[in-house]
């Protein structure tokens, strides 16, 4: 009796303690499917939203061949100034990497066609950047995207022609400065000094001599002056009194010509009886041949005087006279 009772206790005993662990496993057990549910409604509503947004969306890729500073996954998709989508991904052309492939994910009604094109532009003034459409000449209707994601081509963007130029602006003058900082170094700065302190001496000696070269021009001038009162005077001689010196010395000449010619004409036709009376006089013959030139001479002279009496004497032509 006092063992049934002791098993029965026992019974008891275990069987109110499975009951509290029973419950706690089903608790458990019920967590874990709300979990479960719980996630798997989540991934239900995610992917009815994608699906929903691939009906209302458009895959293309933007081949820019340029650096796309400032553009990043996110960026916005402008079309006409208005936002139609974004960036979704950005990598390098693995055939060249000096292309730049942009995934852009834009409104399905966005109407590009073949002739749209791209654009890298600037939207703030941090630096951020956007891609804008362009569309072609002739609007046509939005392409269906397949399987192949379509591709656009970016036109090169003022604005990154802007910021290379600028980049490379800064450059140049960031030389230019260092040049600049090199320039005004101590060891140039006391080349300087000297070179103006050689220049200051150099103007200095230069307006001395300048003094003394007004000088000489003054001297020169001064005889210049001198110079050409004497020629005046020479001129007023000539004209004044020269005409009568050489009249007299014309006169002169005449009567000597006239002379000369009478001698030779008295000794021309006496020739025989001087000859014979002086025979031995071998050289009077000779001198009378160089008596005759020398009137010949005489006589060529003064037609020269006669003519240009100036330059005869002076060794100058005559002097123009200018009438008034």
């Amino acid at each position: 009796m006092g063992l049934a009772a002791a098993l029965l206790h026992l019974s008891l005993a275990k069987t109110r303690s499975a009951k509290p662990m029973e419950t706690r496993a089903n608790y458990i057990v019920i967590g874990l499917l709300s979990i479960l549910l719980m996630f798997g409604s989540v991934a239900g509503i995610l992917w009815l939203s994608k699906k929903s947004d691939d009906g209302q969306y458009s895959q293309y890729e933007v081949l820019f061949r340029e650096p796309v500073s400032g553009l990043s996954t996110g960026s916005p998709v402008q079309f006409s100034g208005i936002r139609v989508g974004e960036v979704e991904s950005l990598r390098l052309d693995p055939n060249d990497a000096r292309i730049v492939r942009a995934s852009i994910r834009i409104s399905a009604d966005t109407p590009v066609d073949a002739q749209t094109r791209a654009r890298l532009t600037l939207l703030n003034i941090t630096g951020a950047s956007g891609i804008e459409l362009q569309p072609g000449p002739d609007l046509a209707q939005a392409r269906i995207p397949g399987e192949r994601v379509h591709v656009i081509e970016a036109d090169p963007s003022p604005f990154t022609r802007l910021r290379l130029s600028s980049e490379e602006l800064l450059v140049k003058l960031g030389a230019f400065l260092d040049s600049t900082i090199e320039l005004v170094s101590d060891e140039n700065t006391e080349k300087l000094t000297n070179i103006l302190s050689n220049l200051e001496d150099f103007t200095g000696n230069l307006n001395e001599s300048t003094a003394k070269f007004d000088h000489t021009l003054e001297e020169v001038n001064r005889v210049l002056t001198q110079f050409s009162e004497l020629a005046v005077q020479i001129t007023t001689l000539i004209d004044d009194e020269g005409d009568a010196t050489f009249a007299d010395a014309r006169a002169a000449m005449t009567q000597l010509t006239a002379l000369a010619q009478d001698l030779a004409g008295i000794i021309e036709a006496n020739e025989d009886s001087i000859q014979s009376g002086f025979d031995g006089l071998n050289e009077f013959g000779p001198a009378v041949n160089e008596l005759r030139n020398a009137i010949t001479t005489m006589g060529m002279i003064l037609h020269q005087v006669d003519q240009n009496p100036a330059a005869y004497l002076f060794g100058r032509e005559k002097i123009k006279e200018i009438e008034e």
